[in-house]
């Protein structure tokens, strides 16, 4: 894990799938809040099959000294990150992101897309 996100992992971390095929890295007390919040809000059979999916893959780690987690190999295949050297680590809010770093370039291209095309509307270019 990059150094800055270190410090809010040092308490243990829980690593599990994320929807769009990428990792999802939250510090343990955050994780516990984010699945009271999804079971709070787990009335659908959408919502019933995102839980399947976070809760089934969840896996709690601890840093070592260098900042490293042990993927499970589950979690690796799931994000295309098996016999890659590198990847992305992005911080979403409460969390970081782990995701291969080609699919990570894909989605960032389609983000910027997203969110210039937003823009434009927005001052009515």
């Amino acid at each position: 894990m990059p150094s800055a996100f270190r410090s809010e992992l040092e308490g243990g971390c829980v690593v599990t799938k994320g929807p769009e095929g990428q990792l999802l890295v939250f510090p343990s007390e955050e994780f516990r809040r984010f699945a009271a919040e999804l079971r709070s809000k787990a009335t659908g059979r959408k919502q019933a099959k995102m839980s399947r999916l976070i809760f089934s893959g969840a896996d709690q780690q601890n840093l070592d000294r260098q900042g490293r987690a042990l993927l499970k190999q589950e979690h690796r295949d799931y994000a295309g990150l098996t016999g890659v050297s590198e990847v992305a680590v992005i911080g979403n809010m409460e969390r970081a992101e782990v995701w291969n770093l080609e699919q990570w370039h894909q989605e960032r291209q389609a983000l910027d897309r997203a969110y210039q095309d937003e823009e434009e509307e927005v001052v009515g270019m």
